[in-house]
């Protein structure tokens, strides 16, 4: 392929060949002609957005945009008939499209892919399945930035979704290192932040600011508060909250952990099958017990039992990807839900994670699909067994 699009940047020869070469490599035969239009698209756009300079940089940039491209339509195209990639390179509208949403990509990701890949083993880091979700987790994370203090009094919810979004953006980057025990337990985490996050944002501010108190509680037991006379006053409120819930003294470090639950509308303590503990307690109220074979299967891994040495790293990988991407759109309604008028206020930001969540939902589908056909539909038919 002749890349005529640089002539007028004054490329230098050896450059524009390293590029041409590169494509080649890169791209199979049969995808050659729709991803150089994507490619050549996506250039025209991405020129309007950032300077391609005339040296190395250039080769750096346009290399990963070719990845990009290519990634993109691979992902789109990989079960597409001959006579389907044909049509699509005539179709200037879907070209066009996926252009757009590859330099969307790359412009919201530049600083991370002009450092060097040189690690993937799983899915590539140019794989929508990882560009996809680390853009919208991006895009939120620069969002809320804006308001986490990392003061539980001041911006409790905020902090929490700072942990949440930073823990999603560093699954994506297992996900590329084919690390599926890790991303499957990096889920569990995210399930149990979910769970937490959706239940303060579910009820009112006095429980959050319950919660607020159980986080000094757990502070005065591990050793945070030093002033003797400040913790008697609450080692003293703990036993008399306590005993209100007929607790005693041994139930101490789960009524720190839990006890806020107390508080909120979907715990119901006269009813047996609620708990102090997160599975019967936490998960429960947040109506998300569906996922407990799920968690538990995680806890295994976590805890090197036999499924760790011998789990299907291909099957965990792929679960683990349906998960997290289930978890992050669902906490992305939860923060749009919660900070709606903040969001409303800034509506361009809010479009582009509109726009990243729509593809996001595109890749869950296709993907949740694979495993399926790959592993039966009945993995997904979650209920409380």
């Amino acid at each position: 392929m002749k890349f005529t699009i640089f002539n007028d940047r004054n490329v230098a020869e050896d450059v524009l060949k390293s590029i041409e070469n590169y494509f080649d490599s890169i791209v199979p035969e049969k995808y050659k002609k729709c991803v150089y239009k994507i490619f050549l698209t996506s250039i025209n756009i991405l020129k309007q957005q950032i300077n391609l300079d005339l040296e190395i940089r250039t080769f750096l940039i346009v290399s990963r945009m070719i990845r990009m491209c290519y990634g993109e339509f691979d992902f789109i195209a990989k079960d597409f008939s001959q006579k389907e990639i044909d049509d699509f390179e005539k179709d200037d509208k879907r070209i066009f499209d996926i252009s757009n949403l590859v330099s969307l990509k790359f412009v919201i990701l530049r600083s991370s892919l002009e450092e060097k890949e040189s690690f993937d083993r799983g899915h590539s880091s140019f794989s929508p399945i990882i560009t996809s979700l680390k853009s919208l987790i991006n895009l939120l994370i620069h969002f809320n930035g804006k308001y986490a203090k990392n003061d539980p009094n001041v911006s409790l919810i905020e902090d929490l979704f700072d942990k949440v979004f930073q823990k999603i953006f560093g699954a994506t980057k297992m996900m590329s290192l084919s690390l599926a025990s890790e991303v499957y337990v990096a889920w569990r985490t995210l399930h149990e932040a979910e769970c937490i996050i959706k239940l303060l944002c579910d009820n009112s501010e006095n429980v959050r600011n319950i919660y607020r108190k159980h986080i000094v509680y757990n502070n005065a037991l591990r050793g945070g508060i030093t002033n003797q006379s400040e913790l008697d006053i609450i080692f003293e409120n703990m036993k008399k909250e306590m005993k209100g819930h007929n607790l005693k003294s041994k139930d101490m470090k789960k009524y720190i952990e839990y006890g806020w639950l107390y508080s909120c509308k979907q715990f119901h303590e006269d009813d047996s099958n609620f708990k102090l503990n997160f599975r019967d307690g936490v998960e429960r109220s947040a109506n998300l017990f569906q996922y407990n074979e799920w968690y538990e299967a995680a806890s295994e891994i976590t805890h090197s039992s036999p499924i760790f040495f011998y789990s299907n790293d291909n099957f965990f990988l792929e679960l683990s990807i349906v998960a997290i991407y289930q978890t992050s759109l669902r906490l992305f309604e939860v923060y749009s839900s919660y900070f709606k008028k903040r969001l409303f206020e800034n509506k361009d930001e809010y479009n582009l994670m509109l726009k990243m969540r729509q593809t996001c939902n595109f890749v869950l589908a296709k993907t949740k699909n694979s495993l399926e056909n790959n592993y039966g539909k009945e993995l997904f038919n979650l209920d409380d067994k």
